[in-house]
């Protein structure tokens, strides 16, 4: 059950820490994250997209930006909350004209969900940090 995987949730977390600093075990550490996104429980897909927003901090990728993406529209609405921060964190302090556009999209997208919207305004803030 849910209330006995947050440690799961906090290794997936550990992974990207690790690995975060050199190009290869990002690599690596990616491919890994896919697996679990693909093969997990719904309790550990949730920790998957801040764990990806970690692996490329402040670096846009275009592969990332579209599982985030993907992510952000997910049925789940804690995994649709973390895909919209990671595409912010993705793109912190950047002003990256993809993410940006893809922040106002979910903005319009999540207008009647209170929640959602509060996390693509912090997303957006995030985003465009130091303008």
């Amino acid at each position: 059950p849910e209330e006995s995987t947050w440690h799961q949730g906090a290794a997936i977390l550990g992974i990207a820490m690790i690995a975060m600093g050199e190009e290869l075990g990002s690599k690596m550490a990616f491919r890994a994250l896919e697996h679990i996104l693909h093969y997990c429980d719904v309790s550990l897909r949730r920790a998957v997209p801040l764990a990806i927003a970690l692996l490329s901090i402040s670096n846009p990728q275009y592969t990332v930006a579209d599982m985030l993406s993907r992510l952000s529209h997910d049925h789940d609405t804690e995994t649709a909350q973390n895909a919209t921060l990671a595409l912010g964190l993705i793109s912190a302090g950047t002003n990256n004209a993809r993410n940006a556009s893809l922040l106002r999209s979910l903005s319009s997208f999540y207008y009647k969900e209170p929640m959602l919207l509060f996390m693509v305004r912090v997303a957006q803030g995030i985003a465009h940090m130091g303008k």
